[in-house]
């Protein structure tokens, strides 16, 4: 989704507080999207590190990583 898009087609002719609402709620859609895309990543780097036919040192890269997308998706649905 074009946040930028969105918001523009919404608030013709709308007041301030109005904007701010649509504003907000665009934020939280996109945020949304991007934790979601966090999610994903963890998922596909859990696999990897549960494959047994992978090589130990790239399951414990893959480990780390899924870490890492986990962190950064509750990062990002921490700000609403």
């Amino acid at each position: 989704m074009n946040v930028a898009k969105m918001i523009a087609a919404e608030c013709v002719g709308k007041s301030a507080e109005e904007i701010a609402v649509r504003i907000e709620i665009a934020l939280r859609v996109e945020r949304e999207e991007c934790a979601s895309i966090c999610d994903h990543r963890e998922q596909l780097w859990r696999n990897t590190e549960e494959s047994a036919e992978k090589p130990p040192h790239l399951r414990g890269e893959a480990r780390q990583r899924s870490i890492e997308a986990a962190w950064i998706g509750d990062a990002i649905r921490a700000r609403e």
